[in-house]
């Protein structure tokens, strides 16, 4: 039985394939940002997760993410976990990226990589991220993705400029 999920996003995180974004500025200059929502996670198995990416930004130009999976209508979701957190987000204004992502599965193979979303802008209330993410599978394995919208539930309203 395998499955998945690569993200995280947020997270902000992701959508589309990943590719290095340029450095942003954050504000507020540092706080703890909540994003969250349902997501669908692929690796075999098809699973609806809420994902929770809490954002640390330290300073104007730097912030991590810590991802979480949690299980709205599928128990199986807390056992896709993540390795190696807090990981670094980067963004160019439109697109934030979180590299260094190491998604762990029940089934051999796991993921890693760098998950991409888009960012629905400094004007959205909630502020949100669209993801549509794929992460490379260990080995020969399936790749893991996933799908959803992730909203800011926590935090002033955070904003991301070029």
């Amino acid at each position: 039985m395998k499955f998945v999920s690569a993200i995280c996003a947020t997270a902000l995180a992701l959508a589309g394939t990943a590719a290095p974004a340029s450095a942003a500025t954050y504000s507020p200059t540092s706080g703890t940002f909540v994003f969250s929502g349902s997501v669908v996670v692929k690796k075999g198995l098809t699973l609806n997760c809420t994902l929770k990416l809490t954002v640390n930004v330290t300073s104007a130009t730097t912030a991590t993410v810590t991802p979480a999976l949690a299980a709205p209508s599928n128990i199986l979701c807390p056992t896709v976990t993540f390795s190696g957190t807090p990981y670094t987000v980067t963004s160019d204004g439109t697109t934030v990226t979180i590299s260094g992502v190491v998604v762990n599965t029940i089934t051999p193979g796991g993921c890693s990589g760098t998950i991409s979303g888009t960012w629905g802008g400094n004007s959205a209330s909630p502020r949100f991220i669209s993801v549509n993410a794929s992460l490379p599978g260990g080995g020969t394995s399936d790749p893991c993705t996933i799908v959803g919208t992730l909203n800011q539930t926590s935090g002033s309203a955070l904003s991301i400029f070029p």
